[in-house]
């Protein structure tokens, strides 16, 4: 029997199927999640081939050819941040940093930037080809930084893949400093896109994806893990990349105000 994550219930439905690995909807929460056994282990998936995939469901069909506009991207979400909190330097925390970009951005910016990954290959890049010193290949942060609190720390598109996202972020939360900020991205369950395409939603892909959160059922996770959500906001994406049917459209406003744009980020801060 499948327990949520959240509140641990027994109970709850069966929405879809996809790969043969059932999709349930807590009836108790809510929390829509991938049904896996309690020994999956979820850090197999992400070896070199995750990062070079001629499959969209099992990964990138070539990450890194996408380095410099996801460098752009990175660029925008610090300066974002940093506007947001008035801190343009500090110590920053990058769960599931994957081969770093995020990083390198924060670091060329000032920021002492540390980073995670269970992916050893990614690691091993972010090492090797960016010249990042604070990364290592963990699920969960090292003894050796547990003297380090954080100005912000970041989980970009990560909280899905982690078998136990609340655990993790309950250890997360005395990492951060009293008036640091943690902010996150995940898909959007209630999106226009999701609710459309159903099994078919780009971000429909377990294993690698365990959870399909809401604005609801996210609030509820931080909220066990002591914080609480202090911005919100989702993209207008419909598709993937360029296929985005909405990219151009005048409609991406209405379903931005609506929250709901497949992809949503937020920012949190301790009670």
């Amino acid at each position: 029997m499948f327990k949520c994550p959240i509140c641990q219930s027994e109970d709850h439905k069966r929405v879809m199927e996809v790969k043969n690995y059932p999709i349930l909807k807590c009836a108790k929460c809510t929390l829509v999640f991938t049904g896996v056994e309690p020994e999956f282990d979820s850090s197999s998936i992400y070896t070199e081939t995750f990062w070079h995939s001629k499959k969209r469901e099992t990964g990138y069909e070539d990450y890194f050819k996408r380095k410099e506009s996801t460098l752009k991207k990175c660029k925008s979400r610090l300066k974002k941040i940093s506007d947001f909190i008035g801190k343009y330097h500090g110590k920053l925390l990058d769960i599931g940093c994957g081969p770093g970009f995020f990083l390198q951005a924060a670091s060329d910016k000032g920021w002492e930037a540390f980073g995670i990954d269970v992916s050893e290959y990614a690691v091993d890049y972010a090492k090797r080809e960016l010249g990042l010193k604070h990364v290592i290949c963990d699920s969960k942060i090292p003894e050796k930084w547990s003297s380090h609190t954080f100005d912000v720390i970041t989980l970009w598109a990560v909280i899905e893949h982690l078998p136990d996202p609340l655990s993790i972020m309950k250890s997360l939360t005395p990492r951060l400093k009293n008036d640091g900020i943690l902010c996150l991205s995940t898909g959007n369950w209630n999106s226009i896109a999701a609710r459309y395409k159903k099994e078919n939603w780009r971000l429909m892909t377990p294993p690698g994806h365990l959870f399909f959160f809401t604005k609801k059922t996210i609030g509820q996770l931080l909220e066990k893990a002591g914080l609480q959500i202090i911005k919100y906001r989702t993209n207008d994406e419909f598709g993937a990349g360029r296929a985005s049917l909405l990219r151009k459209n005048p409609m991406k406003k209405i379903l931005r105000t609506l929250g709901l744009g497949d992809i949503m980020t937020l920012y949190a801060r301790k009670y």
